[in-house]
C-alpha cells in the first residue's frame, strides 16, 4: 500500500513538474491582462419616445444630470464618467416635433461639448454602425488627446456622445471602442 502510494506521488510530481501551467485547471482567480479585465458593468438604459429602449454599457458609474432644456429640446439628460485616462459624456435629448434634424457636424458637436472645442484636427468624418443604428461620427486629435463625437437621431430622441482619451493610451482606447459597440436599441 505504501509502495502504492509512494508511486502516485511521484508520477503526481513528475506530472507538475512537466505539464505546462496552462494545461493544469485554475484553483484561484485567473489572472488577467488589463484589457481582459476590462468590464462594461454600468448600465445607461433610457425609454425612448417610440416606447423601444435605448442601452449602453459604461466601464464606471456615470453620474446623470438633467439640464435645462432649450429649444429645439424639451428634455435634456446627461451622463459624465471618466477614469483610467478617458472621459465619457452622453446627451440625450427629446426633441420638441420631429421635424428640425440635429446637426452632426463639428459646429453642432462643440456647441453640445465645449470640451471639442480647441484645436480639434478632424482626422475622420462619416458614418459608423452601432447596435444596427448609423451614428454620425467624428474624430480627431487635440494635442495630446484624442476625441470623437458622435450623434444620431431615432424619432424625436437625439443621443450625442463624446469620448476622449490620450492620443497613445491603446487601452483607453479599446474601452471607448467596447463602450461604442455596447450601443443597443430594442
Amino acid at each position: 500500500m505504501n509502495q502504492w502510494l509512494g508511486t502516485i506521488g511521484a508520477v503526481m510530481m513528475f506530472l507538475y513538474e512537466v505539464i505546462p501551467g496552462s494545461w493544469i485547471w485554475q484553483t484561484g482567480a485567473p489572472e488577467m491582462t488589463a484589457v481582459d479585465d476590462f468590464s462594461l458593468c454600468y448600465p445607461v438604459a433610457e425609454t425612448m419616445r417610440d416606447g423601444r429602449t435605448f442601452s449602453i454599457y459604461l466601464p464606471v458609474q456615470p453620474d446623470k444630470k438633467q439640464q435645462a432644456a432649450a429649444a429645439p429640446y424639451v428634455s435634456l439628460g446627461e451622463y459624465e464618467a471618466a477614469a483610467d485616462g478617458y472621459q465619457i459624456r452622453i446627451l440625450h435629448g427629446v426633441l420638441e416635433t420631429a421635424a428640425p434634424a440635429p446637426r452632426f457636424d463639428l459646429a453642432g458637436f462643440r456647441q453640445a461639448f465645449p470640451q471639442a472645442a480647441g484645436n480639434f484636427d478632424v482626422q475622420g468624418e462619416g458614418i459608423r454602425l452601432a447596435g444596427n443604428k448609423p451614428l454620425h461620427i467624428i474624430e480627431g486629435v487635440d494635442g495630446n488627446d484624442r476625441k470623437e463625437c458622435l450623434g444620431f437621431q431615432a424619432g424625436r430622441d437625439v443621443w450625442l456622445f463624446y469620448f476622449q482619451c490620450a492620443k497613445d493610451d491603446e487601452e483607453a482606447k479599446a474601452a471607448i471602442e467596447r463602450v461604442v459597440e455596447s450601443i443597443a436599441i430594442n
